[in-house]
């Protein structure tokens, strides 16, 4: 008589249960190396899937292409060169409809247009990567987002060194960008780019721009401990016909550019604890529709004034900030609207505070050793309470005695 046997029947069922999450279980993450595992760069990337590594040895690599790939990591082991092999055309390195992508310590030498291309990508990290002598862009980041750019050496380039266009909370981080043929780093910058948002630059160092040191053209950035050095135009914008409000900079320093320390457009945009020395021109000059605030910042013998606030800028907000030998004026004020508060000027070439407008209020400023007047209002319809000025040219049509 056949008897079942229902032990052996439970451990079948479990045999197949165990066959089948097995079969359905993903493929663990492998590390490819290039060329021990694959000769080339390329195959590797083109066959690498979810959570691989690739491993690059130290050699010269043709340009590379990454398309459509997730959760996938790159890293040199020793001098990796791409885009060194005589192969041209496009960007050395293409990373387009990609997320959540890795590539340290690559190299890009002497590359004919643009070094690294981004397009279309979320959550990319280029960390440790250099680029020297590229003919076009370093990098240039187009309609992405959560883009991360952390140590990488830029060092000579026929455009910008790191540009970006139409992409959201980008941060540049422990950078240092150098003899630029455009600007160094240029957020969207032109007023008719599309614009670059909620972005972050940070203990930066740029040497030599071409341009302007750091462009901005959108809304929410945030730039701090950024330096620039011998800018061939301003060290600072933001754009002042384009998108640019709401950013901010904190414990900048602008270092001799040939134009102007910063140079602010826009609205609603924020300066605070940061450094001028001898720009070719202004040290800060406030444009674009205003509603500026510029707190605690430092301003050391400007080429023409230190603060230059201009026609249409209006409603700006200038507290606790000094000026020092100013060729031209201290603080030069031709528009309207202005809070001028607690500021100090000290031995300007012409006028410490020169006030060009009416409806502007100046509290508690103390200003000396200019070589025209202290305070020198052409306009009057101005108000000054508790500031200390030693010599005055004043018009007081509706304002109060200093």
């Amino acid at each position: 008589m056949h008897r079942p046997q229902p032990a052996r029947t439970v451990e079948c069922l479990v045999a197949t249960l165990v066959m089948g999450l097995v079969a359905v279980a993903p493929a663990a993450a492998d590390t490819i190396r290039v060329p021990q595992d694959v000769p080339l760069l390329q195959d590797a990337v083109d066959g690498a899937t979810d959570g691989d590594e690739i491993l690059v040895s130290k050699g010269d690599y043709p340009s590379l292409v990454i398309n459509q790939k997730v959760n996938l990591s790159i890293r040199a082991k020793g001098k990796v060169r791409i885009g060194s092999a005589g192969d041209g055309g496009g960007a050395a390195l293409q990373i387009t409809t990609c997320n959540f992508i890795s590539i340290s310590k690559l190299r890009f030498e002497s590359t004919p247009g643009d070094s690294v291309m981004l397009f279309d990508s979320e959550d990319v990290t280029l960390c440790g990567v250099r680029v020297s002598d590229a003919g076009g862009r370093a990098v240039h980041v187009d309609d992405c987002s959560d883009i991360t750019l952390e140590k990488v050496r830029i060092d000579g380039t026929g455009l910008e060194g790191i540009r970006t266009d139409g992409s959201q909370r980008v941060t540049i981080e422990k950078c240092l960008v150098m003899d630029t043929g455009g600007d160094a780093i240029a957020l969207s910058s032109g007023n008719n780019a599309l614009p670059t948002d909620d972005s972050t630059v940070c203990r930066t160092r740029i040497v030599r721009p071409g341009d302007d040191g750091l462009d901005i053209n959108g809304s929410g950035n945030h730039a701090e401990k950024v330096i620039v050095r011998d800018a061939d135009e301003d060290a600072f914008e933001v754009d002042t016909d384009g998108a640019g409000s709401d950013n901010s900079f904190l414990k900048c320093k602008a270092i001799k550019p040939a134009f102007n320390g910063f140079e602010i457009g826009g609205s609603m945009n924020t300066l605070e604890q940061s450094t001028v020395v001898r720009p070719g021109e202004d040290g800060i000059a406030l444009r674009g529709t205003g509603a500026h605030e510029v707190l605690k910042c430092r301003v050391q013998k400007p080429f023409f004034d230190g603060f230059f606030l201009v026609g249409g800028s209006i409603g700006n907000t200038l507290t606790d900030n000094k000026v020092a030998g100013a060729s031209d004026d201290g603080i030069d004020v031709q528009t309207t609207g202005n809070a001028i508060t607690g500021n100090k000027v000290a031995g300007s070439d012409d006028n410490g505070l020169e006030v060009q407008s009416t409806g502007n209020t100046f509290t508690e400023n103390k200003v000396r050793g200019s070589g025209d007047f202290d305070i020198a209002d052409s306009a009057g319809g101005n108000t000054y309470v508790d500031n200390k000025f030693k010599t005055t040219n004043l018009l007081f049509a509706q304002g109060a005695l200093p």
